[in-house]
C-alpha cells in the first residue's frame, strides 16, 4: 500500500529505533494527517479555481469542490480496498464486533427493561427524546471498556457467550 509505505518510511526516519507499536500507531497518525492535509489543500484550490463567493455559489457548482487530490484518492481507495479485504472482515475482527454488538443489545434490554439501571440524566431525556433514544445515545456513547464493565456488573458470567 503505497500510503501506508510512504508514511512508515517518514516514521520510521523520524523515529528511528522506536518500537514497532509505537512506529505503527504513528503511521496510522501520518496517513491520517497526509489525508486531511490534502484535503484540506485540494479543496482550498478547488474552491479559488472555482470563484465562488458564497454559499449559494458552492450550491449551483456542478462536480466536487471538496476532494482528495486525485494521486491520493486514488491511493486511499487502494488501502480502503485492502483494509475490508484483510482487516474489517478478518474473522477474529467479526467475532470481535458481533460480541460487543451482543454487550450492547444486552445492555439496552437491560436498561430499558430497568431503567432504574440508568444514570438520572439519561432518564431525564425520556421525556424529551424518547426513551429509546435516550438508551440507545447512552449506550452508545459507552467506551468498549465501560461497556464491558457495566455488562459484567449488571449481568455477571450469565450473559456471556
Amino acid at each position: 500500500m503505497p500510503l501506508w509505505c510512504e508514511a512508515r518510511r517518514q516514521v520510521e526516519s523520524e523515529l528511528a529505533g522506536a518500537i514497532d507499536t509505537v512506529l505503527q500507531a504513528q503511521t496510522v497518525r501520518a496517513i491520517i494527517n497526509r489525508l486531511v492535509t490534502d484535503l484540506v489543500e485540494t479543496t482550498a484550490a478547488r474552491l479559488e479555481a472555482s470563484g465562488v463567493d458564497s454559499v449559494a455559489a458552492v450550491r449551483a457548482t456542478e462536480g466536487r469542490l471538496v476532494a482528495f487530490a486525485p494521486e491520493v484518492a486514488a491511493a486511499k481507495r487502494e488501502l480502503k480496498r485492502f483494509l475490508y479485504q484483510n482487516l474489517y472482515y478478518h474473522p477474529r475482527v467479526r467475532a470481535m464486533s458481533d460480541h460487543g454488538a451482543q454487550i450492547l443489545g444486552e445492555l439496552f434490554a437491560l436498561f430499558r427493561d430497568d431503567p432504574a439501571r440508568l444514570p438520572s440524566h439519561v432518564r431525564d431525556r425520556f421525556g424529551e427524546d424518547g426513551e429509546a433514544r435516550a438508551i440507545a445515545d447512552y449506550a452508545a456513547g459507552m467506551t468498549d471498556r465501560f461497556a464491558m464493565i457495566e455488562h459484567e456488573r449488571l449481568v455477571g458470567n450469565h450473559g456471556r457467550s
